[in-house]
């Protein structure tokens, strides 16, 4: 009999973590972070990412103080989340991927463009905090199905392309 107790108790914490995580609006704390950095409010940012945070940028690994420290002069003029795809990990971590695109610069540097994002979040004590943050620059390459000749290495990842027009031709031309 207790046996069957203690698996009712289990089921319903697990239901109760699992409803928990579904009411939650992921696109709204994602979209708060981006809007308090964009309203400069670095107490609000600070508060949403967990003392054990890594980003993972291009110029390199980031914890929690050295992200509020690379944040706090950014000036964005407007930014856009799109895309958005929530991936439960467990009861109490989320995984969320998504596409931004940003207008605005950093300590004189632009920093505009479209990124593909990662953010983990995990619940601690009662509140959601952020632990992981990458951000990845989208491509300027042009579409894998696209008609491409390899030139010299570089752009597009260790080789270079240059679209070549392709002509149709009409039936009558064939024969």
């Amino acid at each position: 009999m207790r046996g069957i107790w203690l698996l009712v108790g289990a089921l319903v914490c697990s239901a109760t973590a699992a409803m928990a995580q579904a009411s939650v609006d992921w696109i709204g704390k994602e979209t708060g972070m981006w809007q308090a950095v964009k309203d400069k409010k670095m107490d609000a940012f600070s508060a949403g990412l967990d003392s054990t945070f890594v980003g993972v940028y291009a110029d390199g690994l980031h914890n929690r103080d050295t992200e509020i420290a690379q944040v706090r002069p950014a000036n964005l003029k407007d930014f856009h989340l799109s895309d958005f795809t929530v991936h439960r990990l467990g009861p109490q971590v989320v995984l969320l991927t998504y596409k931004v695109v940003v207008n605005g610069e950093s300590g004189g540097r632009d920093v505009s463009g479209t990124y593909w994002v990662t953010s983990v979040w995990q619940m601690r004590g009662q509140q959601w905090r952020t632990m992981m943050h990458a951000e990845t620059k989208a491509s300027q390459c042009p579409p894998p199905n696209t008609r491409l000749k390899p030139t010299a290495p570089g752009v597009c990842g260790r080789i270079a392309f240059v679209i070549i027009p392709v002509r149709r031709r009409s039936l009558g031309a064939i024969r």
